[in-house]
């Protein structure tokens, strides 16, 4: 089973010395979980350190290799009451999309953010404002930064908002990510729908 190439025994994600815990009832392997984009054998999982670096950004988020392009999807997390809000849709971060979820959680009602990030496409009817409902198209993913022939990738992360955390704060994106006392980094295992 690949998993994060920073990925301890357990499967945690290790970012920078913090590990992202995993709820422990939630499985490890990565490929029980739905993702926005179609999986196949030749995926990997890697943890995005070197081009979230290169984009000045902490690295928290996943990055799902591919060997062709394919059309990323909205997913709906886990416990997720209606549809997700569109914060951001713009060229940020190579083309990426911003949705705020709410989700009836254990501890209570909670909104995580899922960024979707290194779109070469993304769908015309993706608007910051607009809500958008399970399996919308966001677009299409796209050669990574420094791109080898044939490889493409999609960049996900995920971050609980505190309570209060204005919808404003995205106006500055990709710089937002950087508060981490408002923004707390998730595992996407914690919320992505598995099976």
């Amino acid at each position: 089973m690949p998993v994060p190439e920073h990925a301890d025994h357990s499967g945690h994600l290790e970012i920078k010395g913090h590990i992202l815990s995993r709820d422990p009832e939630r499985p490890a392997n990565f490929y029980r979980y739905r993702w926005p984009t179609q999986l196949s054998e030749r995926t990997r999982f890697n943890v995005s350190l070197g081009w979230a670096k290169s984009e000045g950004l902490p690295p928290t988020g996943v990055t799902l290799d591919s060997s062709a392009p394919a059309p990323a999807t909205l997913v709906e997390l886990s416990g997720q009451i209606g549809s997700a809000d569109v914060v951001y849709s713009g060229p940020a971060l190579n083309g990426s999309v911003v949705t705020v979820h709410h989700v009836q959680a254990r501890t209570g009602d909670t909104y995580y953010a899922l960024v979707i990030a290194n779109l070469a496409r993304r769908a015309p009817e993706v608007a910051k404002g607009s809500s958008l409902p399970q399996g919308a198209v966001l677009g299409e993913i796209g050669p990574p930064g420094n791109p080898e022939p044939g490889t493409f990738s999609l960049w996900l992360a995920c971050y609980r908002l505190a309570p209060g955390y204005s919808k404003a704060a995205w106006e500055v994106f990709p710089d937002n990510l950087l508060d981490s006392a408002a923004l707390i980094p998730t595992d996407l295992r914690d919320v992505l729908p598995f099976f």
